[in-house]
């Protein structure tokens, strides 16, 4: 009997097929990004108008978005630069508010332990709430599979870097054309992107009643007059007790 066998491929097409490979996972990456451009333009945006209004011209603005990238500590350290706030108060007022991105990375790090450090930098540090977000919930829902594709991540997250550093400059040049960032519902766009971020979560129980846990104890804690730590506790204690929940066997939390 006569058998045939298939012709090992030449290093020229394994090599084409990873490079068609990777192009696939930019395009991925990118296409997954599209919903955070479409809420950091906006945001941007009104980041820059407030900025220049402040005194911080194009350059400023966009050194500061290409280095710092954290758009509620850019809007802080702005604020706080014009009350004339000293630097090391500015710099460890932004340290506090992004000290949750040592909880976001440590949930992805066993999914990107193969990588080597040269990607790992650029991947922690365009790590935002929303790519987190993304990314958590493709790993949640099976739609991502672990260990996460560094050519998908780096798309997503590049994506949303530029597209951020790119809108708080074009703000500065709108200054004068947007009076009242208000009119033009510019305040509602944080939380019109985080709610849309939450609605993708939502398929998943634990999800769900950790969103109903944190909704119940903010508006507990607003009455008790909280202000803005009553967020920060409720999405705390919603965490924590669907982790509770989950110790305890109840895997539908």
């Amino acid at each position: 009997m006569t058998t045939v066998s298939t012709p090992a491929p030449k290093a020229g097409e394994t090599g084409a097929r990873y490079g068609a490979d990777r192009l696939r996972e930019c395009l991925a990456g990118v296409r997954a990004a599209l919903p955070i451009v479409l809420g950091y333009i906006p945001i941007g945006l009104a980041f820059g108008v407030g900025a220049a209004e402040k005194g911080l011209g194009a350059l400023e603005v966009g050194v500061m978005s290409l280095f710092v990238f954290a758009g509620a500590s850019q809007f802080i350290a702005v604020n706080m630069l014009a009350a004339g706030a000293a630097a090391w108060a500015i710099i460890s007022t932004t340290f506090l508010v992004n000290l949750r991105h040592l909880l976001m990375s440590a949930a992805l790090g066993p999914h990107v332990r193969s990588w080597p450090a040269r990607l790992l930098i650029p991947a922690a540090f365009w790590l935002t709430d929303e790519c987190f977000a993304v990314l958590s919930t493709g790993l949640a829902t099976a739609r991502l599979a672990s260990p996460l594709k560094p050519a998908y991540v780096l798309s997503l997250e590049a994506t949303a870097y530029l597209s951020w550093a790119a809108s708080t400059v074009l703000g500065t040049a709108l200054r004068h054309l947007v009076a009242d960032g208000r009119a033009w519902g510019i305040d509602l766009t944080l939380p019109a992107m985080f709610a849309g971020l939450l609605a993708l979560q939502l398929r998943q129980v634990p999800a769900r009643r950790a969103a109903v846990v944190a909704a119940v104890t903010t508006l507990f804690l607003v009455r008790l007059g909280f202000g803005r730590w009553a967020t920060l506790l409720a999405a705390l204690a919603g965490a924590v007790w669907v982790g509770m929940r989950l110790g305890d066997g109840d895997r539908s939390a």
